[in-house]
């Protein structure tokens, strides 16, 4: 049996992006609370780093949500 390929439409993408606008800067800030050395620091960044590949996934920018200067 043939596999077929799942294509997400223009909405479904859209829809992924937002919410992953919005978790990024929750992340930043669970990152920047936490001791260095605890495990939930590593998750936080661990989520940052599945977050921005799956930018780089939709958009072709892995520093999609990234601050930039003004």
């Amino acid at each position: 049996m043939a596999r077929r390929k799942r294509i997400l439409c223009p909405s479904t993408k859209t829809e992924a992006l937002e919410v992953l606008r919005e978790a990024r800067p929750e992340m930043n800030r669970v990152h920047a609370e936490t001791p260095y050395d605890s495990s939930t620091y590593r998750q936080a960044g661990e989520v940052n780093r599945a977050i921005d590949g799956m930018a780089e996934e939709r958009t072709g920018d892995r520093e999609f949500f990234w601050m930039k200067p003004h």
